[in-house]
């Protein structure tokens, strides 16, 4: 099971805030993209990749759900893997709570034998 949403979007296209907290991270996927993390007030994690932030976005920074842009698709077009593959180009949202069980807000249900959650590599600590 995949265990997470891909919102199908073309590179560039402007990206908000899934979920209302904190930016907690900005890193790197294991396959280099970038990736924004966000921590909601009851310990939620919403972690989206293969978003490219954008400068107002920061460590420590206050999101709002559907009103914050916190980046621009990545393009996957650059990774080998995925155009070879043909991955259309998405941004990847998956939510882990605050126990760190996957779960999917779409089926209201947990995502058992969900591949574990990678940390992002090379935190950029803004």
């Amino acid at each position: 099971m995949h265990g997470a949403t891909d919102w199908l979007m073309p590179p560039g296209t402007p990206v908000l805030a899934t979920m209302t907290g904190q930016v907690e991270r900005i890193g790197r996927t294991e396959t280099g993209l970038s990736l924004v993390q966000v921590r909601a007030f009851d310990g939620t994690i919403a972690r989206e990749l293969y978003v490219d932030p954008i400068p107002s976005i920061a460590k420590g920074v206050e999101v709002k759900a559907g009103e914050t842009v916190i980046g621009r698709a990545a393009d996957l077009s650059t990774v080998k893997e995925y155009a070879s593959a043909g991955v259309p180009n998405h941004v990847h949202v998956d939510y882990t709570d605050r126990n760190g069980r996957r779960f999917d807000p779409f089926m209201n249900a947990y995502i058992e034998n969900a591949p574990p959650v990678a940390d992002a590599k090379h935190d950029a600590g803004k």
